[in-house]
């Protein structure tokens, strides 16, 4: 795997704050939805008091607009108010806007169904209310859509499309809306909680594990239930395949794009991209 050298200097974890609060700024459309939809009240859960509580779904999207960023800046993405990067990082702000409501509604028996149909209710309802919001616009409402097991289909369709059009020649910027959706469709499947993307390891079989495979591997273990209930919605596909299957694609093509877009920048590996944005992050905060 390519060497990706980043200092961290002593004064890092204030910079990272600095730094995402930047973030928060620039999104900052999307943190007013966490916080009008509960994600900063207190609470209490399994008897323990929970004083900033469920502002570790805050922290995750920041995460993803963080990600998106470098993505749009990767892909020469239009900048500026109201430019593609800032959608780009807005969806990815707001995609979970209102994951308390939606986890405690299937918690308490609000929402009938197998697993994944309860799953599908909830994002839909959400999905419903966020197209109401006049403070989001529509292109970051259309890529924030793309996220998570129920933004695959949409994204394969997308993808496929994409694929062609690359192969006929470099993937022009008349398509960027739609790369950015791709885009958030990957960041979502790899992103685990507000944790850095982890290295790459060698399974026992000799293939490779990125932050996709290492995440949704867990996934499968964790959401058991849930990933085998998938095979009705997905082809024949547990959720978690399906995740990994289209994320995979999008990969290599984010790959070739960025390459494209970028000669000057050395050739990579598909596997590397979740390290090679993160250490794009860790950069920025450390200059």
């Amino acid at each position: 795997m390519t060497e990706q050298s980043v200092t961290i200097e002593p004064n890092f974890e204030s910079r990272r704050r600095d730094y995402f609060a930047a973030i928060a700024v620039i999104v900052y459309p999307a943190i007013e939805l966490h916080k009008a939809h509960g994600h900063y009240e207190p609470e209490e859960f399994k008897g323990k008091h929970i004083e900033r509580g469920w502002g570790n779904v805050t922290e995750h999207c920041l995460v993803e607009a963080a990600r998106a960023g470098i993505f749009a800046d990767l892909l020469e993405f239009s900048r500026g108010f109201g430019g593609l990067k800032q959608d780009a990082m807005v969806a990815a702000g707001v995609h979970d806007f209102r994951k308390k409501r939606e986890i405690t509604s299937i918690r308490e028996g609000e929402v009938v169904g197998t697993p994944e149909e309860k799953q599908n209710k909830v994002t839909g309802l959400s999905a419903a209310i966020l197209q109401e919001e006049g403070s989001i616009s529509d292109q970051a409402k259309f890529i924030a859509g793309a996220s998570g097991a129920q933004g695959v289909l949409e994204s394969e369709a997308i993808l496929d499309e994409l694929i062609k059009v690359n192969e006929f020649g470099d993937l022009g910027h008349d398509n960027d809306v739609k790369l950015a959706l791709l885009v958030q469709h990957y960041i979502d499947d790899y992103t685990d909680g507000a944790k850095w993307a982890p290295e790459v390891v060698r399974n026992g079989d000799g293939t490779l594990s990125n932050a996709l495979n290492q995440r949704l591997a867990n996934n499968r273990i964790k959401y058991k239930a849930e990933d085998e209930d998938g095979r009705t919605f997905y082809g024949g596909r547990t959720t978690s395949q399906a995740q990994e299957e289209c994320s995979t694609r999008i990969q290599d093509l984010l790959v070739d794009v960025i390459l494209d877009r970028n000669p000057e920048m050395p050739v990579f590996e598909p596997y590397e991209l979740p390290e090679i944005v993160d250490n794009e992050i860790r950069r920025r905060i450390s200059s």
